[in-house]
């Protein structure tokens, strides 16, 4: 009975550890068309409702579903700031715009090996008054993780439809299973305007605008792997300070399905390739979306 009972006790310790196991991806990301245009890497942690996405330039961002915050977290100075997540009253109608029109995704048909796990491809495209997106993105349901991480981008927009009202997939879509070893965005701004410019000067902006060459981003997984993560990797490191004014989040790619960045690749929250979004002080209401004519992806 004793070995029985000890049996059992391992297989519950071995489920427990198991259930806690995260996954961590290393990405690559090069783009065309925008200032971004030198290749960056980007490492991104999922474990259970957090996910933490780090820059190679001292920044990272933490997204706490439980908790309902967005941290963005600068190393150069030490300090963080804080907004809600998902983002609420104004930021509300262009999330849930956000929302309807990112998470479309069909299946190509085609089949790929992405370092060394087999993917299926999904693309995506849509039009808006004020510019053209289209992502293909390859998801594998066998690589490390990718249940995982699967999980956490499907709670994290069910947490901003619930939040929102947003419909997702409204197109017969929605989010694939698995976790994307490849991504590919275009964006191109078509039109923009801006109140109060006189009427030849804003065609001679629509104009500019038009002949500007699209922005691309191609990100691509170099490393996936599931482990436990610390208790600390999803905290403000001690003796950091908050700070009380808007700061910029540093510029980073489309993410098919991922919440945060100011939400990667593809997913609610993911910037334009070359774009800036701007991390509100805390209580102001959080940005999921870059501060660009036509939103994002």
């Amino acid at each position: 009975m004793r070995k029985i009972a000890a049996a059992f006790a391992a297989i519950a310790m071995l489920a427990s550890v198991t259930a806690r196991a995260g996954v961590v991806l290393e990405q690559t990301e090069t783009s065309t068309g925008g200032p971004a245009a030198a290749p960056h890497k980007l490492t991104i942690m999922v474990e259970g409702n957090k996910e933490k996405m780090i820059m190679d330039n001292g920044h990272y961002m933490i997204i706490d579903l439980e908790k309902g915050v967005r941290t963005v977290v600068s190393t150069a100075d030490k300090t963080y700031s804080e907004s809600p997540f998902p983002p609420s009253q104004a930021q509300g109608q262009m999330a849930k715009q956000f929302m309807a029109e990112r998470f479309d995704f069909h299946k190509t048909g085609n089949q790929r090996t992405v370092a060394g796990y087999k993917c299926e491809e999904y693309s995506n495209s849509f039009k808006t008054p004020n510019g053209e997106s289209s992502t293909t993105s390859c998801y594998s349901k066998g690589a490390p993780g990718a249940a995982e991480y699967a999980a956490f981008q499907k709670a994290a927009a069910t947490k901003v439809k619930g939040t929102l009202g947003a419909a997702s997939g409204q197109g017969g879509g929605g989010i694939p299973e698995g976790v994307p070893l490849t991504t590919h965005s275009m964006h191109k701004v078509t039109n923009f305007s801006m109140p109060g410019l006189p009427p030849e000067q804003a065609a001679k902006l629509r104009q500019m605008m038009a002949n500007h060459p699209p922005m691309v981003s191609d990100i691509t997984v170099t490393k996936i792997a599931s482990e436990s993560l610390p208790a600390d990797t999803f905290s403000v490191p001690e003796g950091y300070k908050k700070a009380n004014m808007m700061r910029p989040l540093p510029q980073m790619g489309m993410r098919p399905g991922g919440p945060g960045m100011g939400m990667r690749p593809g997913g609610p929250g993911a910037p334009v390739t070359g774009m800036p979004v701007t991390v509100p002080p805390a209580g102001s209401g959080g940005s999921m979306v870059p501060s660009a004519p036509s939103g994002t992806h």
